[in-house]
């Protein structure tokens, strides 16, 4: 998902840096009206929050997608309820799973991709404990965006990450392993909350769901 979610940026950027130009090179459209070629999460957001066609076309697919219930099912026999099925009607009606997928879906549209922390027992940067369903706490979204080899030109606007709630900081680097190149930490913060100190926090991926277009 990460991999794909970078080709598609990348090849977002090659468009953009050609986009507008015309008579050979000659006149560059973007140029003479303002527009900006690098988009970065700030930029979205913004056109977001004014509303109008931006904002109707973001919300567009996550409405439909998460509208109504969702049904998760292991029999098939409608009369009958397994273990795991009641236990996922319990965990999605206490951590309000259908409202919390909807807004990750969101927020994906409004950066790179975005993430869910899976709240639970245990400190942030170690493995997520195997346990029952009662041992998650809550479902958090976060914006993500950015991380360890950012393109320079995105890395060097302070709109890059400083709006953003998720960043990568580190990945699997050994070869010889069934994640490599997919994210191992990720830092988690509040944007809308100046005490940096007390709310940014490293985390395991394994308490990361993390949510990507394609």
């Amino acid at each position: 998902e990460l991999r794909a979610a970078a080709s598609v940026l990348l090849e977002r950027l090659q468009f953009m840096r050609q986009a507008g130009i015309t008579f050979g090179g000659k006149r560059d459209l973007y140029e003479i009206l303002g527009y900006e070629r690098v988009l970065t999460p700030i930029e979205y957001r913004d056109r977001y929050a004014r509303g109008g066609i931006a904002g109707r076309i973001v919300d567009c697919f996550p409405n439909a997608t998460w509208r109504g219930e969702m049904e998760l099912v292991e029999d098939e026999d409608p009369k009958k309820d397994t273990e795991f099925e009641k236990a996922w009607k319990e965990f999605a009606k206490q951590h309000k799973a259908l409202a919390v997928l909807r807004k990750a879906d969101l927020l994906s549209q409004l950066s790179t991709y975005s993430v869910i922390l899976i709240g639970a027992p245990g400190d942030l940067e170690s493995e997520l404990p195997k346990g029952k369903p009662g041992g998650v706490l809550y479902l958090s979204p976060f914006i993500g965006g950015g991380g360890p080899g950012n393109n320079s030109t995105v890395a060097s606007k302070q709109t890059s990450t400083a709006y953003v709630d998720a960043t990568i900081v580190e990945f699997d680097s050994d070869t010889q392993s069934p994640r490599f190149g997919q994210p191992t930490f990720y830092q988690l913060k509040r944007s809308n909350i100046s005490s940096v100190d007390l709310t940014t926090h490293k985390v395991h991926w394994t308490r990361i769901i993390h949510i990507a277009d394609g």
